[in-house]
């Protein structure tokens, strides 16, 4: 699955709608957007403010296996 793919399943496992995570993570809502449909990357800072939010790890989201391979 690609990132955006892992963040819309991780909000949706919280129950969030895409502007509660925008408001919770201090992001525009159009940015979340973007990122769930793989219309726009994301910095460090946002990879873990978004983690923070949706209580995963970065790993997670980057769906990085377990030799650290990229997947995605």
């Amino acid at each position: 699955m690609s990132f955006g793919q892992q963040i819309r399943i991780a909000r949706m496992s919280q129950g969030m709608t895409a502007a509660a995570l925008a408001r919770a993570a201090h992001l525009h809502e159009s940015y979340v957007s973007r990122l769930e449909n793989d219309k726009s990357g994301a910095s460090i800072d946002v990879l873990l403010r978004l983690c923070r939010v949706l209580k995963v790890r970065p790993d997670i989201l980057l769906e990085w296996d377990q030799a650290g391979d990229h997947q995605g």
